[in-house]
């Protein structure tokens, strides 16, 4: 008995030891890629920005000779950062980040929301619903792009061609550049923009707040149902506050990420666009860094940007945290 007691035991530690070794080795590829890509690369950025970086031998372009650079350090980038931070420039692109991140949160939550709790309820054509929302994350957001703006610049003015000016005022119709939602001149360019944002990220969301809500018991309904919470009661008073903490992930990340989402404008037009109504933060300072360094001559900029990155990471990060308090705070609880 002593025996087959002892062998049981050394098969559980044995087990045990296995079960360790594959956690973390599974573990081990995310935590080296957070250690390299996350605090390595921005340890990097703290690092660069208070550098100051020139090439040796330059050509008469401009271009490093045989790639020397020298560094010192310097704090004058975060004096020209801070220049720039007050210009009307920033201003601007702050204020299009901003309200892009406003917009598709108060158009985003509340149909996620309710498209999920439809998909919670299994109404009508629930399931088929369900899978039309994944579609869109099957390709990557460039493809997307591509096929949205075809349609905008291309199948759109041929439909509103066929169909209005030939086929019912019976007239010739502009040309197709007039007709586009994406032509400066007719002031839709911001508003088609947001609604592919919305329509691109609508099926994430309403699917994580449907799976959330897939995890509330039967009981707590059927015990709301005998108290006479139905419809809307059920989701303000049940539905909601249980879906809250996936909410609120939703809200805090969107709201961390103001100075650095492009909002998908990278992927729409590339580093060609010339409409400032939709010029953000984050879509400058990716297309200002990558472009000089295509070029070639982009290594004297980067401490530059990377003291703008620093001086924001320094505004985001208490706001946000503020703003963590304050959903937690104020927030409906799961009791």
């Amino acid at each position: 008995m002593e025996k087959n007691a002892e062998a049981k035991k050394k098969r559980v530690l044995t087990a045990r030891r296995r079960d360790r070794i594959f956690v973390s080795l599974l573990l081990l590829w995310p935590i080296l890629q957070f250690a390299v890509f996350y605090i390595g690369v921005n340890f990097n950025s703290l690092l660069i920005s208070f550098q100051n970086i020139t090439y040796v031998n330059v050509d008469s372009v401009g271009k490093t000779v045989d790639g020397a650079t020298a560094f010192t350090w310097t704090f004058s980038q975060y004096k020209k950062a801070f220049a720039w931070l007050g210009s009307s420039e920033f201003g601007n692109m702050i204020w299009v980040s901003v309200k892009s991140y406003l917009i598709s949160t108060c158009v985003s939550v509340p149909l996620g929301l309710l498209f999920a709790y439809y998909i919670f309820k299994k109404l009508p054509g629930w399931s088929s619903f369900r899978v039309l929302l994944f579609l869109p994350m099957i390709l990557s957001g460039v493809v997307m792009a591509a096929i949205f703006r075809y349609f905008i610049e291309d199948g759109l003015p041929g439909i509103i061609e066929d169909l209005w000016y030939e086929g019912i005022l019976h007239q010739t119709a502009p040309e197709e550049a007039t007709i586009s939602l994406f032509n400066p001149l007719r002031n839709t360019s911001y508003a088609t923009l947001m609604f592919f944002n919305i329509w691109i990220g609508f099926g994430t969301s309403a699917l994580m707040y449907s799976n959330k809500m897939s995890g509330l018991s039967e009981e707590v309904i059927e015990a709301a149902h005998m108290d006479g919470a139905t419809g809307l009661k059920e989701f303000w008073y049940i539905i909601l506050p249980y879906a809250y903490p996936t909410l609120s992930v939703f809200l805090i990340t969107g709201f961390a990420q103001i100075c650095s989402n492009q909002y998908n404008v990278y992927n729409m037009f590339s580093s060609s666009l010339t409409d400032n109504s939709l010029r953000n933060l984050g879509y400058y300072l990716f297309v200002e860094v990558n472009t000089k360094f295509r070029s070639g001559g982009g290594m004297p900029e980067l401490p530059y940007y990377a003291a703008i990155g620093v001086i924001l990471t320094l505004i985001a990060v208490p706001l946000t945290l503020l703003l963590k308090y304050v959903l937690e705070k104020f927030g409906p609880s799961e009791d």
